[in-house]
């Protein structure tokens, strides 16, 4: 993408009229928007993340997971007995073990190209 198609793509996002949307074009913004963040950071395992706050890699981080539930009358429950994965994105929640600093995994990926764990780590 260009400069100039990028400055564009500013502009025309910041004369969208959310409040105009159909709900089913805001269904369909939220998942195109997923899906390039997806794409931009296609992540699953620990190695490319880093607390911003307090730079661990250590531990285990926190990340809010969508899984497939089953509503009733009585709420909503996930299934044990399902090979349904939890699935989890860029703007998903994480929170550091560590320091319980919190926000959403884009924050946490690590960029370009850092030693971590001995290891170099992909852009």
């Amino acid at each position: 993408m260009t400069d100039n198609e990028r400055a564009m793509a500013h502009v025309h996002f910041d004369r969208l009229l959310f409040e105009h949307l159909s709900d089913a074009q805001l269904i369909t913004l939220i998942e195109l928007s997923g899906q390039e963040l997806d794409r931009r950071y296609p992540f699953e395992t620990l190695q490319r993340f880093k607390c911003p706050a307090c730079g661990q890699t250590d531990n285990d981080f926190w990340i809010g997971c969508r899984f497939v539930a089953t509503l009733t009358a009585n709420g909503a429950y996930v299934p044990m007995d399902t090979d349904d994965q939890p699935r989890w994105g860029a703007d998903s929640g994480c929170r550091c073990p560590s320091c319980d600093y919190s926000g959403h995994v884009i924050e946490f990926v690590i960029q370009g190209k850092e030693v971590d764990h001995g290891r170099q780590q992909p852009v």
